[in-house]
């Protein structure tokens, strides 16, 4: 009986060695530096001495989190591991605590491969951000339980990116991002954010975008805040507070992406040209035949250069063989060239617009409404089969 207990523990205890660090660690710690365990996460950030590049690491999924401040001069990743971490309590300013996590001016600080869910009634902001701060692969939930989240991810200072398949999610009809420009209380150098070319995520809420006026009041620094952004989905629109864009436009630059809904054409890189609507979804383009091989059956091409709303023409592809037909509204004067099809049986005699033939390969100039339909024959050698039928209807007696 004894051999047998002994045999068990020391098989116990082989299995426990294979077993990674995380899986082995006290159930009461929930992060570590290095081999160092800390039984909070915000015990974890306290440790870290100033100008030292430092990991935390969270050990496990924490549903009791507490809000975080990370004061200036620290130089932090947050590695997640694939944890998530809930919050049930905030941090801020005396008067203002109502952040998830407030990130104080002069930190360098990098969150990434992990979840953030905001579960508490006294939060309106998930990221305060003053820092220089980099999202990557996480996944940041405002709409879950009781809260009255008006922000996700609100920048005052530093810069920012957002990049990987980070995904933002704010409550109906509030923010997801937020940037802002105050001169005052220290945040002179300005705010940038850039949503780049490697995000694959989606951001759901608006955006919003301001700039404080100067002392006279006539104008403002939206010079001072810049928000870029070359890739990735967007559920929402835009928004600009407190801002003269007579005076001085937004500092906003999209140059990539998919949107929900329409950019206004101030905020587009000069090289895009094109947009392109499929079904509710707008996309971007610099040249025309870009936008034509991502259009969708349906999809209205429209010339940003020309003005939106400026004269479209629709053109009705009908190749007769059996397949569907593709419709296309399309800005006038554009080139189009007629495709290659084929039907079983048949040859293609070529395309008609109700006037003339065309033979496949031509480019065509849009300058009205109109059809082209495909003209088959069939081939002397095959079977004549007949089109089937619709059959009658019966009579009613």
């Amino acid at each position: 009986m004894k051999k047998s207990i002994l045999a068990l523990l020391l098989a116990v205890l082989m299995v426990a060695s294979l077993l990674p660090a995380a899986a082995m660690a006290d159930e009461g710690n929930v992060a570590k530096i290095g081999d160092k365990e800390y039984a909070t996460l915000a015990e974890a950030v306290a440790a870290v001495p100033d100008n030292t590049p430092t990991t935390i690491t969270l050990l496990r999924n924490v549903t009791d989190g507490a809000g975080i401040i990370v004061e200036p001069n620290k130089n932090i990743t947050f590695d997640f591991d694939g944890f998530a971490y809930y919050f049930v309590s905030t941090v801020g300013s005396s008067g203002t605590e109502t952040n998830c996590f407030q990130l104080q001016k002069g930190s360098n600080i990098t969150m990434r491969d992990g979840t953030i869910i905001a579960n508490c009634s006294s939060a309106k902001i998930v990221f305060q951000n003053y820092s220089n701060l980099i999202l990557e692969n996480m996944q940041v939930d405002a709409t879950v339980g009781n809260n009255n989240l008006q922000y996700v991810v609100s920048c005052n200072c530093g810069t920012t990116k957002i990049t990987g398949n980070t995904n933002i999610k704010a409550r109906s009809g509030w923010y997801a991002l937020d940037v802002y420009y105050w001169p005052s209380n220290g945040y002179g150098d300005g705010v940038s954010v850039t949503i780049d070319e490697n995000m694959t995520g989606t951001v759901t809420g608006m955006i919003s975008y301001g700039a404080d006026k100067t002392a006279d009041g006539q104008a403002n620094y939206a010079d001072k805040a810049k928000l870029n952004i070359e890739n990735g989905i967007f559920d929402g629109s835009f928004t600009t507070y407190d801002l003269n864009e007579n005076v001085k436009p937004a500092s906003i630059n999209v140059s990539g992406g998919a949107f929900s809904a329409a950019v206004p054409v101030a905020y587009l890189d000069e090289s895009l040209k094109y947009q392109v609507k499929n079904g509710s979804t707008y996309t971007y383009y610099e040249t025309f035949d870009k936008a034509l091989a991502a259009a969708e059956n349906g999809a209205v091409i429209e010339n940003v250069v020309q003005g939106l709303g400026a004269e479209n023409f629709t053109l009705t592809i009908d190749p007769a063989n059996g397949g569907t037909k593709t419709v296309l509204s399309l800005p006038k004067d554009s080139n189009y060239t007629l495709p290659t099809v084929s039907k079983s049986g048949y040859a293609f005699l070529g395309w008609s617009d109700g006037v003339n033939t065309y033979p496949a390969g031509t480019v065509i100039t849009l300058t009205s409404n109109v059809t082209y339909t495909a003209i088959w024959v069939r081939h002397p050698d095959t079977p004549y089969v007949p089109e089937p039928e619709e059959p009658e209807e019966p009579e009613v007696p």
